[in-house]
């Protein structure tokens, strides 16, 4: 599988798409470019987006941010996108748009490879996950200095651990290097709402346990408490609702999914 990558400009009311080339994955093509900012999502039944909308406020946000005034033009860059799914011959993909910091502008790149959706039996099994004390240094900014900070860290990463969950030096925990985490503990879902990314499908899954009734608690849980975790689960627009069951050698729960994880899967798909 590999990244196709297209330079994107816009020319009063329209657009045009320029191939750059191919990368073995998003975060490699992403390397390639000048640091900027981004944002990353999957299509569903080939051109749909989960809050398309709300990825665009947040790249422009986080542009902000970074000290760099951004402001896209909505049709042209929906209309850019769908050229770009045209190569997935109506298949999902997973799509990155890169603003990229040059001196006197800010240069669009989209990007796009064939979305894989995660096998069936980690969703049934559960993931292994371990945390390390690592944080962003601007938490609201999807910056692309993120993925080159992180880059050994995750290269590093043993194939049996899912995920590295960043916790700060107060033990709280925070969030994935690429999730958001929620933990469930005597019917509360606790998850970090300060120093952490404003993820896209953090925000629908809020939204979907609201609609359950399920209490949420906005702020880091222990990680030294995590034995009297009853659920833990992380969100992602790859992963939609992925269960844990081990966390730093801990089991979680029972060491299997647990009932309001599935339950909150299920409404959230």
């Amino acid at each position: 599988m590999s990244v196709s990558v297209w330079k994107l400009t816009f020319n009063n009311q329209n657009y045009e798409l320029f191939y750059v080339g191919k990368s073995v994955n998003l975060d490699e093509a992403s390397g390639k470019l000048a640091q900027g900012v981004f944002t990353t999502f999957r299509t569903y039944q080939h051109s749909k987006v989960l809050r398309f909308e709300d990825h665009i406020e947040r790249l422009e946000s986080s542009s902000s941010l970074q000290g760099r005034s951004l402001a896209l033009d909505r049709a042209l860059l929906s209309s850019a996108i769908k050229e770009v799914l045209e190569v997935f011959s109506g298949s999902n993909a997973r799509i990155r748009i890169h603003c990229a910091f040059e001196k006197e502008c800010i240069d669009i790149f989209l990007m796009g490879e064939a979305f894989l959706p995660y096998p069936d039996e980690i969703y049934v099994k559960g993931v292994s996950v371990r945390s390390v004390n690592f944080q962003r240094d601007n938490p609201a900014s999807k910056a692309t200095s993120f993925i080159t900070q992180t880059r050994e860290l995750r290269a590093g990463k043993p194939r049996e651990i899912h995920e590295y969950i960043m916790v700060d030096n107060a033990g709280q925990i925070l969030e994935g290097l690429t999730c958001n985490v929620f933990i469930l503990r005597e019917g509360i879902v606790w998850t970090a709402n300060e120093g952490v990314l404003p993820g896209i499908t953090r925000q629908t899954v809020l939204d979907t346990v609201s609609l359950t009734g399920i209490g949420i608690h906005y702020g880091g849980y222990p990680v030294n408490e995590l034995n009297l975790a009853d659920e833990v689960f992380i969100t992602s627009a790859s992963r939609g609702v992925m269960p844990v069951t081990e966390f730093d050698g801990t089991m979680i729960g029972s060491g299997k999914p647990g009932q309001v994880t599935q339950q909150i899967k299920s409404l959230f798909e």
